[in-house]
């Protein structure tokens, strides 16, 4: 990882979790600064306009160019101030070009910045995403289980070790205080899914829902010609429904009560046994490696391994400027 004159201290690894904050770049600050300048160069031009109208008054006319020789000095104090935001600016932007230049690539083809919203009081941070991310809305079981089935899909970017970011910036705003824009170093691994907004607290998510669908559909057709007085029992009432999960849940309490109705061994069966890698895939549409089109959709993205994060606020329109050359929305 090359090391950069950002900070005194040199730049090293980051460990898996790991923040750290760059809270001496106050752009914010340095905006007003430049608006100051303005006011100032404003109040020096009424000066030159007003002093042709007082020629006939010599003291409000010194008064007036100690006023000008005052805020020319101000202004040149500024201006300085300017060129130093100018070029920390600048050493921002070749930091991210250098360490963040694969996403930039794509990110200036889907013309998108990555959002993130969290709690963070610094302008500017680098960090490492977490390898023990505990599930926040999600169940923890159901999570666990989808990142098992994407680990064997061969998926990197898992739940349990990534930041969850989106080019949607309402989405990101409703998490965290504050909404940053991302830029992932070299390196590293993203997920993308066709869901806009994840959130696992069932099993039957991760299921084949048509195998589910025909595995109740041949419980009933056993039932029909097997069960005596089949029609009048609670599973063929709940075994109609659409909902599907609902009737596997049925058929589990039947064999969990005894298996009343004597149903065959085979029908003995559990949610899990219809999840797959290839439920999920089907499921989930897990998308690796067309970085472009996961931007464009808007969706909930992961992202894995070292980033930077600007805050919005303070450099929406310098970043917008810097890759895109106009105002980025929201």
């Amino acid at each position: 990882m090359p090391k950069h004159d950002l900070l005194p201290e040199a730049r090293g690894w980051l460990l898996p979790g790991e923040e750290k904050s760059h809270q001496q770049l106050k752009i914010r600050e340095y905006k007003k600064i430049v608006e100051r300048i303005e006011d100032l160069e404003q109040t020096i031009r009424s000066n030159q306009d007003m002093s042709r109208t007082l020629k006939t008054n010599p003291e409000i006319l010194g008064q007036l160019a100690q006023i000008r020789k005052r805020v020319a000095r101000k202004v040149e104090l500024l201006d300085r101030a300017k060129r130093k935001r100018d070029q920390i600016n600048q050493r921002i932007f070749d930091i991210l070009d250098s360490d963040c230049s694969d996403f930039v690539k794509e990110m200036k083809k889907a013309q998108l910045v990555l959002y993130r919203g969290t709690r963070n009081d610094a302008s500017v941070f680098e960090a490492h995403s977490r390898e023990d991310r505990r599930p926040k809305d999600s169940n923890a079981e159901v999570t666990e289980l989808y990142d098992q089935m994407m680990s064997a899909l061969g998926v990197k970017a898992l739940r349990s070790n990534s930041i969850f970011t989106t080019t949607n910036y309402g989405l990101a705003d409703n998490y965290g205080r504050d909404v940053f824009m991302i830029f992932p170093k070299n390196g590293f691994d993203f997920l993308g899914t066709d869901v806009k907004d994840l959130i696992l607290d069932k099993k039957y998510q991760l299921a084949n829902q048509e195998a589910i669908k025909r595995f109740c559909l041949a419980v009933k057709e056993y039932g029909q010609a097997n069960v005596p007085d089949w029609e009048k029992t609670a599973l063929a009432r709940n075994i109609n429904w659409p909902d599907w999960e609902h009737s596997l849940r049925v058929l589990e309490l039947n064999f969990q009560g005894g298996n009343r109705m004597n149903l065959p061994e085979k029908f003995r069966v559990d949610i899990e046994d219809f999840v797959s890698p290839a439920s999920v895939k089907d499921a989930f549409k897990p998308n690796t490696t067309d970085l472009v089109s996961a931007l464009v959709s808007g969706k909930e993205m992961l992202i894995r391994g070292e980033y930077w994060a600007l805050k919005k606020r303070d450099w929406h329109d310098l970043v917008s400027e810097h890759y895109f050359d106009w105002n980025l929305s929201n």
